[in-house]
């Protein structure tokens, strides 16, 4: 009962915020709207500003430095979480051939949930720019050329680590954790 009252409370939230959000956005169009570009211009400060930005000394961003500290905090528990979880799962099987079997079942999962991630925040991002909702004027910004993409299958290169403290080192190589978790697990496991 207590998983299931953990997953209400995330969807809560997420309802939650969904709400909020949507009534921020509300609030600026018809704030802007209405020609109360000051009133917006105030609220955007106490409450979005992006602090670290150059020029943005007269702002506060109370809901931008929460949303910073929360994924700063996310992002340091995500890497040892997920290695020692691997490693401890791999340790406690003490069938090997389940053992291989769960491994490389363990990496292909990750590989394909997150590509499945990628794929749907994709359909959805396209569908939603052509619906026209990312088509936003946004005054006193100036255009800056993006970066080229690169590969795709360049994620495949960096499952397996050429060092084993960069794979720990950035959030960015949550494969690579999975591999040396999987690795090391399945090593301890057969020198037991």
């Amino acid at each position: 009962m207590k998983k299931n009252k953990l997953a209400i409370q995330m969807f809560i939230g997420m309802i939650c915020g969904l709400v909020v959000g949507g009534s921020f956005l509300f609030l600026r169009e018809n704030l802007l709207a209405n020609g109360n570009s000051e009133l917006w211009t105030m609220i955007n400060n106490i409450l979005f500003v992006d602090i670290s930005q150059e020029g943005a000394t007269q702002g506060i961003g109370i809901l931008f430095i929460i949303g910073q500290l929360f994924v700063n905090a996310l992002q340091i528990i995500i890497v040892p979480m997920v290695f020692t979880s691997i490693v401890i799962a791999m340790c406690r099987i003490t069938d090997t051939k389940k053992l291989g079997r769960i491994s490389y079942k363990t990496i292909l999962l990750f590989a394909v949930t997150g590509f499945i991630g990628i794929l749907f925040a994709g359909i959805v991002g396209m569908i939603i720019y052509n619906m026209g909702y990312f088509n936003v004027a946004v005054e006193g910004l100036n255009a800056a050329t993006g970066s080229t993409g690169s590969n795709p299958l360049n994620v495949f290169l960096g499952i397996i680590p050429n060092n084993l403290l960069a794979a720990f080192s950035s959030n960015g190589k949550v494969l690579s954790v999975v591999f040396v978790a999987v690795v090391v697990g399945f090593s301890i496991n057969v020198l037991n």
